[in-house]
């Protein structure tokens, strides 16, 4: 078992002059950040599913013993509610494919006061586990 250190984001100005050099510019950030940490959980991917050119910077700007969590879309998991899920997993999968090796762990966050209901639970891991494997 390895153990890794990040955090949750890393884009924040009040770690200018705190973490980043004062007059390191914001796209290069990342590349910093890499050389002091090996792993980022990215929260923007929670709230919206960025492009793959994106995904692609993120991967060109970081080492390759880099490691990325991603958190899970919201749409899927507040919005659907974890429902007929396939094709918004088809869609945030794709768009993270450019991470490639570096996507380690996908988190996904469930509403407070979603009702247990395994059933659903078992539909959407069959979904996720359909989408992981054809992104492999």
């Amino acid at each position: 078992m390895g153990v890794r250190v990040g955090t949750s984001g890393y884009s924040y100005d009040d770690w200018v002059c705190k973490f980043y050099p004062k007059g390191l510019p914001r796209e290069e950030w990342l590349s910093y950040y890499a050389t002091k940490l090996d792993t980022v959980e990215l929260n923007v991917t929670f709230y919206r599913t960025p492009n793959t050119k994106t995904f692609e910077g993120w991967y060109k700007k970081t080492p390759t013993d880099f490691h990325f969590v991603i958190k899970g879309s919201r749409f899927i998991t507040h919005v659907k509610r974890i429902k007929d899920a396939n094709e918004s997993l088809r869609i945030f999968f794709d768009a993270a494919s450019p991470l490639k090796e570096k996507l380690k762990v996908v988190l996904w966050q469930l509403p407070p006061r979603f009702p247990a209901d395994l059933n659903r639970l078992s539909r959407f891991l069959q979904a996720l586990s359909h989408s992981i494997a054809r992104a492999n």
